[in-house]
């Protein structure tokens, strides 16, 4: 029996964070559970994060935001410096092995640990390839050997690029260069590339289609429309963005194949956003 540390970030609707927090607990091999915000002070006094207190338990640790600072920086950046902090907290001697996920992951597979483990027999470490960019790694999973925590160093960076005539933000995601830093550290590191019938970043699959990756889109809250004044079509837009991945992650909940059936809905949603184009012009 492996002994497994799971590690993952809130930021924007708790939904995602409880939801994983389910499948997590299905997994014999995992045994303890860290859990980190990474909003800023703004974000969360106009409830745009909400708060995951109440998940804490023996098995369920809540680590605060680091400090102040991180207010004014970008999310990523945020995102990197809380993993950080939670991978320095972990006792090596606890867990083999240490699983970093993103809280809108969803494993539709009950097998999905054995897969990743399975992997790590052969390698040090596993680390998903962007959706966005084939020659980055992104942190929505990865997982390596504890004896390789030290060398574990998250980063991300966020660049102005004067183009065009004017300032441009070139983002760098978190994580996006650790597979090349380990592999330079001759570590044995298994990539393995997002599975997807789409193009954009709503959907996505990794290890034979056992685990599925929403997105971005799991960022928005319904809080968006109360403090937004972009008006009705944008609210709508909001809305869409908010229900539709919920929707999405409710039905793999219930059983439901992600094979068929989420096209309907894509389709579904594309038709709604041009009739709001005709309606709110």
């Amino acid at each position: 029996m492996y002994n497994v540390a799971a590690v993952a970030c809130h930021f924007g609707d708790k939904f995602w964070v409880e939801n994983l927090l389910q499948y997590l607990k299905e997994q014999s091999h995992i045994k303890e559970i860290h859990l980190g915000h990474h909003y800023s002070l703004d974000e969360i006094s106009s409830a745009l994060t909400t708060s995951i207190d109440h998940l804490s338990s023996s098995f369920v640790t809540i680590h605060n935001r680091v400090a102040s600072y991180m207010d004014s920086t970008h999310p990523s950046i945020r995102h990197a410096v809380m993993l950080n902090q939670i991978l320095k907290s972990l006792n090596q001697a606890n867990s083999q092995f240490i699983l970093i996920l993103d809280s809108d992951i969803i494993p539709i597979e009950p097998n999905w640990l054995d897969n990743v483990l399975e992997v790590l027999k052969t390698y040090d470490a596993l680390i998903s390839i962007s959706h966005m960019y084939a020659h980055a790694s992104h942190p929505c999973l990865i997982a390596f050997r504890s004896a390789h925590l030290e060398e574990i160093v998250i980063e991300a960076k966020v660049n102005n690029v004067w183009t065009d005539g004017k300032f441009r933000e070139f983002r760098l995601e978190t994580a996006s260069n650790l597979a090349q830093s380990l592999i330079d550290k001759n570590l044995r590191v298994a990539l393995i590339r997002p599975q997807t019938r789409y193009k954009g970043n709503w959907f996505h699959c990794y290890l034979n289609r056992t685990i599925v990756h929403i997105g971005n889109q799991s960022f928005y809250s319904r809080s968006r429309m109360r403090i937004n004044t972009k008006g009705v079509k944008y609210r709508c837009s909001v809305l869409l963005k908010y229900e539709l991945p919920k929707y999405f992650a409710r039905q793999l909940k219930r059983g439901k194949s992600p094979q068929n059936w989420p096209l309907v809905i894509w389709k579904v949603r594309i038709i709604i956003f041009r009739m709001m184009r005709i309606l709110f012009k």
